[in-house]
């Protein structure tokens, strides 16, 4: 069964929709530049009904100790979520330092090798494989953009592996039915606007993932 990440979460009511399809994560960005940003203590507020059974993840990009050290102090997140170029040294000490699993995003354009991120897979839980952006301008993620699925059609790796990138409930069969990824991570695919969730759009991306398993 492939599990479903829904990141960029800003809203009290885009929990309840969480809660109601019972997804996997509920994923929430710690980054002043994004139009995803929600504060800690605002983090805290939005997810005091959220389903325990989903997991929370804290998104940062190259965040300081001090930024992740904050925000946990106000929320107990299952994951931390590195979207940044943050080195094998890097995560490896955010990992020692703060003792929770870490999902590090990488970036993919035309190409992957399975040998490139052989160092992260030693000492991450889950690596997630985004699009690279266009422009330096622009965020690592959240970005609406996908790339060619068919480079990790034949990737090997010793710990899961997540796919984000431009996913929306129209192109989730066609990425599903070239390659397998643990789970689906999928933010802007269902909004209305930068931060604000459609829940009809969670419902038909949801929908699509789980009907694969039912033979629909």
């Amino acid at each position: 069964m492939t599990e479903i990440k829904i990141c960029g979460i800003t809203r009290r009511e885009d929990i309840k929709v969480l809660n109601s399809l019972e997804v996997d994560y509920a994923g929430f960005v710690f980054v002043e530049e994004s139009k995803r940003n929600i504060s800690p203590a605002a983090c805290r507020d939005v997810i005091s009904e959220i389903d325990p059974k989903i997991k929370l993840v804290a998104l940062f990009v190259n965040g300081t100790d001090s930024e992740i050290g904050t925000t946990l102090e106000h929320v107990d997140f299952d994951y931390i979520q590195l979207h940044g170029d943050e080195d094998v040294e890097k995560v490896n000490h955010i990992n020692k330092c703060f003792g929770k699993p870490i999902i590090k995003a990488i970036g993919v354009s035309h190409t992957f090798d399975s040998a490139d991120v052989a160092d992260y897979s030693e000492i991450v839980d889950k690596l997630l494989f985004d699009s690279t952006p266009n422009t330096h301008n622009q965020l690592p993620g959240g970005n609406g953009l996908s790339f060619n699925w068919k480079s990790l059609r034949n990737i090997k790796l010793p710990i899961p592996w997540m796919l984000a990138g431009g996913l929306n409930y129209k192109n989730i069969d066609s990425a599903l039915s070239l390659i397998s990824p643990s789970c689906v991570d999928v933010s802007s695919g269902v909004e209305d606007c930068p931060g604000v969730k459609s829940a009809e759009k969670v419902a038909l991306f949801v929908n699509k993932v789980r009907g694969r398993h039912n033979g629909s």
